[in-house]
């Protein structure tokens, strides 16, 4: 017995399905994206959690933050220079996060700290006031940034300059448990 699993070409974004054996287990075999010719490997949704879209800024390092030596992390030069990267959070549920970066790509099984918020609406829509912010753009009022510790549980490139590395939260500083999964179960998810 087969079944279809859906695949999404990280450069195209064309969905195509990969017909494995239903018992299968572990990484699906390297694809070749039909519309555009990028190969990559297919990665699975394993999550057992609700996972919903959050404000997209992102910064990670391997180390704890300090959230009075955070200003001017406009400038690049000084947030590299503190082990301080920047990226993006993609999608997070309560077990974790997918992050994107065009800087310092994390490694697999490497701790990570992150700092992050969330919104108490939806994201700000085109046309919306919105500040822009050393972090980008973001409501009026977004609420504190969460700090949650963790480690990588995969990394990968997807283009040329673009990694996507996945996150299991392992600690949570103050209340960010909390916030998360009130941020995640106070909207209808599919």
């Amino acid at each position: 017995m087969t079944k279809r699993v859906p695949v999404t070409c990280p450069k195209c974004n064309e969905t195509d399905l990969i017909e494995t054996s239903s018992d299968h287990q572990g990484p699906l075999p390297p694809f070749e994206c039909p519309k555009c010719g990028e190969r990559f490997q297919p990665v699975v949704e394993q999550r057992l959690y609700r996972r919903k879209m959050p404000f997209p800024w992102l910064l990670y390092s391997p180390a704890e933050f300090n959230l009075n030596e955070l200003n001017n992390l406009a400038d690049h030069r000084r947030r590299i220079h503190r082990r301080i990267y920047k990226g993006e959070l993609t999608d997070i549920s309560v077990g974790g996060c997918k992050g994107r970066t065009d800087e310092y790509p994390p490694q697999k099984s490497e701790p990570i700290w992150l700092l992050f918020r969330l919104p108490e609406d939806e994201l700000v829509s085109p046309g919306e006031s919105a500040h822009a912010g050393a972090l980008g753009h973001y409501p009026s009022d977004p609420g504190p940034p969460l700090q949650v510790e963790g480690r990588i549980a995969w990394s990968r490139r997807v283009s040329h300059t673009t990694y996507e590395f996945g996150v299991q939260f392992t600690n949570f500083k103050d209340n960010a448990q909390a916030i998360i999964e009130t941020y995640l179960f106070s909207f209808d998810i599919c």
